[in-house]
């Protein structure tokens, strides 16, 4: 964690001596489909498909004071609401462990061209705050699920990135996945009491794979 928070401070240190350029500054919605799961938890367990969507601020840096009609590279900083946590194994379907966050990941984004529609990628950390928690039918054996010992941490930190193409700088379509870092469930370490099963002793990381779909105003 400390080699992450070390990274992180870099990062936030060039972009500072850069020329940040507030005042065009752009805004825009984003949304689209989500396919979550948690690493050693609530095993068995399948994904879940749900959704994420929000709005976004995109900030052109420079570091070379090249002032041209399209810059390369921004800071993407979004308020979204993701749907995400797991279902029962795909025998049961009717077990649910959802967990909804109101997320804000930071990202840098660089396009591949000065041109209006580019490839481009970003990547960055992500700030997950826990809004909505519901377990239904848990196992039998295993209701603490649905109890303190199955509550989600409030706070989750990921390392978030992805690829996408944009058309004339408006509409773009992107794909990301998150990797979290911190414990998502970190009372469920009881798991191994009851089963003896040594990854329930792991890091509950929490993974997220999305499909964005966005329209950014002028």
């Amino acid at each position: 964690m400390k080699k992450i928070i070390f990274i992180i401070t870099i990062f936030l240190c060039n972009i500072l001596n850069a020329q940040v350029e507030f005042s065009n500054t752009r805004f825009g919605i984003i949304a689209g489909p989500n396919v979550s799961a948690v690493t050693n938890a609530h095993n068995p367990s399948s994904r879940r498909t749900a959704f994420m969507a929000g709005a976004f601020a995109e900030v052109p840096i420079d570091f070379y004071r090249c002032r041209c009609e399209y810059n390369q590279l921004y800071i993407q900083a979004e308020l979204l609401y993701v749907a995400s946590g797991e279902n029962g194994s795909k025998y049961d379907e009717k077990r649910k462990y959802h967990a909804d966050y109101l997320s804000i990941p930071i990202f840098l984004k660089g396009y591949l061209t000065k041109t209006a529609s580019s490839f481009y990628g970003y990547g960055g950390p992500r700030f997950g705050f826990l809004v909505n928690q519901n377990v239904v039918n848990p196992p039998p054996g295993r209701e603490y699920y649905a109890g303190d010992e199955g509550k989600a941490a409030t706070f989750d930190f990921a390392l978030a990135g992805g690829i996408g193409y944009s058309f004339n700088r408006k509409f773009e379509v992107s794909v990301r996945y998150e990797f979290g870092l911190s414990n998502a469930y970190p009372k469920l370490d009881i798991d191994y009491e009851i089963s003896g099963d040594p990854d329930a002793l792991k890091r509950k990381s929490q993974q997220i794979v999305s499909l964005g779909i966005s329209y950014t105003f002028d």
